[in-house]
């Protein structure tokens, strides 16, 4: 009797391999939103490629060797910092600014003005 239920349990494993989705199911799932994710790709490696990360995170540098060259001093170190701030600022308020556009106006309308804008 109890090797009936081990088997009964081998058989339920392996029915429960057959309910996971093959990888090839996966790609199968993902062919009605195809184009939708190259394209969402396509804009996040179009913002790597880019650089605005970069420039964000060396904006002090950029700053300070754009202003001063040689040595600096503390308190042209703490100005440059501050000349920093509303460059990060800037990125928050334009964050802030789409996701509160995006529901309203939507995506499609929301890239292209921001393309036109470039």
């Amino acid at each position: 009797g109890g090797t009936g239920g081990c088997g009964a349990e081998g058989g339920g494993a392996s029915g429960g391999g057959v309910e996971e989705p093959p990888p090839l199911g996966l790609v199968a799932q993902l062919r009605p939103v195809a184009a939708q994710l190259r394209l969402g790709v396509g804009l996040q490696a179009l913002q790597q490629l880019v650089g605005i990360n970069t420039i964000m995170y060396y904006s002090t540098p950029i700053l300070r060797q754009a202003f001063f060259s040689g040595a600096v001093s503390e308190e042209e170190r703490a100005f440059v910092i501050w000349l920093s701030a509303p460059v990060a600022c800037g990125q928050l308020v334009g964050c802030i600014v789409g996701m509160l556009l995006i529901d309203r106006v939507g995506r499609r309308p929301l890239v292209l003005s921001s393309l036109a804008l470039c």
